[in-house]
């Protein structure tokens, strides 16, 4: 009987997140020129830097970066950080599939405006807030519990975009894996620090993402904060994929005090972020088909 009630109200949801999503217009030729030749260009931007990070042999920063010369201690903070990364992401997998299965994601779905941000607050930034301040030489136990605390929370937060379907979620990762990839890689073999620059910029960016998705909850249906929040925040969180990189490189080599846990926040937000946005740009475009 549970089984049977809660199908029902999966599928609920669902169908009232396909109605919703059925008023966004479709693209206009105008907009897949643009969007084509933004991606072309971002494809041949990677290629260049790529190249011109492998091409550098005169400077040692990219000799250290391209030869894999960092010392010791270095390495050891980079896989440190990055498994962290990985964990956190396979956690908050963990958390949403156990958020879908068990009922809690529809009951997120459906908690409106409000509810949805005190969700956001409680299950996500609260917990790797207190991570983040909890100095981890002191207390390490206490940390690594916030950052589990923290990762699964976030799984919980995400759980309703399970509605969209397996197939789209399953093209969503492989999407997110490619992009978050290929961005580390240019990232990676691009001269030290080139990329730093960008914190700024980025976080006005970022202002703008944030208040284009508070108003998509206010005017649902309206393109323009559909455009900034979906595909604007793909290319804002990949260029914070750039950001971030070089941000744990110069860190791990720099910093007398590092911790490994902070740093992996940055790319696992990231990479949260763009498979979200990935997940509901093919659902809106699976739409876009059926209609016609």
């Amino acid at each position: 009987m549970f089984q049977r009630a809660a199908k029902r109200t999966f599928a609920r949801a669902a169908d009232s997140y396909r109605t919703l999503q059925g008023n966004i217009a479709p693209m206009t030729p105008l907009q897949k020129t643009g969007y084509t030749l933004i991606g072309t260009g971002a494809l041949i931007g990677m290629g260049y830097l790529n190249y011109k990070g492998s091409a550098i042999e005169q400077e040692t920063d990219a000799q250290r970066l391209l030869g894999v010369k960092y010392p010791l201690y270095v390495r050891q903070r980079l896989e440190s950080t990055y498994s962290y990364v990985i964990g956190g992401l396979g956690i908050t997998a963990a958390s949403a599939t156990i958020a879908l299965r068990t009922g809690i994601a529809h009951r997120v779905a459906s908690t409106g405006i409000v509810g949805s941000l005190l969700v956001c607050g409680l299950c996500g930034v609260a917990p790797m807030v207190a991570c983040m301040a909890v100095d981890e030489t002191q207390s390490p136990g206490t940390k690594q519990a916030l950052w589990g605390l923290s990762t699964a929370g976030m799984g919980v937060m995400i759980s309703p975009i399970g509605f969209l379907g397996g197939p789209i979620l399953l093209q969503a990762a492989a999407g997110t894996g490619l992009m978050v990839g290929g961005i580390s890689t240019v990232a990676m073999t691009a001269p030290s620090e080139s990329f730093l620059w960008m914190g700024a910029p980025l976080n006005m960016g970022l202002g703008m993402v944030v208040l284009a998705s508070l108003g998509r909850f206010v005017f649902p249906a309206n393109p323009i904060l559909t455009t900034i929040t979906l595909y604007g925040g793909l290319g804002l969180f990949g260029g914070f994929v750039l950001y971030d990189t070089q941000k744990i490189q110069s860190n791990a080599q720099r910093n007398k005090v590092y911790s490994p846990i902070n740093e992996s926040f940055g790319i696992y937000l990231d990479t949260i972020n763009i498979f979200v946005r990935l997940a509901e740009i093919l659902y809106m475009q699976q739409g876009t088909k059926r209609r016609r």
